[in-house]
């Protein structure tokens, strides 16, 4: 018994060692590309794209951050963490590869699409992993890593691109993500899944397409579009709409991207009553 004890104590600290290495190269990319902006445009020119190179990241990863989890549900964890990180770390080495902003950009977004799993899969292995007693503290070391990340990343960046090139804060990723790699492959046993289900595809799209149109509002709202004009009129109906379509089809299907207790939902409406 004390064996065991001491075997999983070892297996949860490798699997959370790996997770606290890749959620760091997630978060710290979010920041550290922030100081390599003017070199980037001096080098590859072309103003217009500039403000893409952070908000395709966020957006890209936003988008795809809900689907994580249900994917993880139906195919099981680690072959969801793998294609996580292995889509960041080629999106990362394509970044730096990149000969114009545009390129820079489209691969940019595929590197959020690999971030987007970061911390939806993270909170998930946790669950598994840890005991109820423990995730306290686990948690509170995912919020840590994020808030060293935002005030280590934009000094890292302006390091990294004065000494080498801006190219290199991606290139960095490159061995950082392989080493958590190869830590999560060795630690994680892959669980037994609880739950086989089929993809909501009509669901996922309803939920993307209005994170999108959701996002753009936001990110173009009272600064590219004036908030009292027709772009940003046709943005928010849409998003209205279709926010009104994910809801109704969430509540008709029975393994929706977003699961709705019915059970608790009717007894709300009967305590209401």
């Amino acid at each position: 018994m004390l064996e065991h004890d001491i075997s999983q104590r070892r297996e949860i600290r490798r699997v959370f060692a790996g997770l606290m290495v890749i959620l760091g190269l997630g978060a710290i990319d979010q920041s550290i590309v922030a100081t390599a902006l003017p070199r980037i445009v001096n080098d590859l020119g072309d103003v217009t794209y500039l403000p893409w190179i952070v908000t395709g990241y966020v957006f890209s990863s936003t988008i795809t951050m809900p689907l994580y989890g249900r994917l993880a549900d139906i195919f099981g964890r680690r072959p969801l963490i793998y294609i996580a990180v292995l889509t960041f770390l080629t999106g990362s080495a394509l970044s730096g590869f990149a000969q114009s902003l545009p390129q820079l950009v489209i691969f940019r977004v595929v590197q959020g699409v690999g971030a987007g799993g970061f911390l939806p899969l993270s909170q998930i292995l946790i669950g598994d992993y840890v005991p109820p007693h423990l995730r306290g503290k686990q948690q509170g070391a995912f919020v840590a890593v994020f808030a060293v990340c935002s005030v280590i990343g934009p000094v890292l960046g302006g390091v990294i691109t004065d000494l080498m090139s801006w190219r290199w804060i991606f290139y960095v990723n490159l061995p950082i993500g392989g080493i958590a790699l190869i830590v999560i492959s060795i630690a994680l046993s892959e669980r037994p899944r609880t739950h086989k289900g089929r993809l909501d595809i009509m669901g996922a799209l309803l939920m993307s397409s209005c994170t999108a149109i959701f996002l753009l509002l936001v990110m173009f709202g009272g600064s590219e579009w004036p908030w009292l004009s027709a772009e940003t009129a046709i943005l928010s109906i849409g998003c209205t709409l279709l926010l009104m379509l994910f809801v109704r089809h969430i509540q008709r299907t029975p393994e929706a991207v977003l699961p709705v207790d019915r059970k608790r939902i009717s007894e709300a409406h009967l305590i209401g009553a």
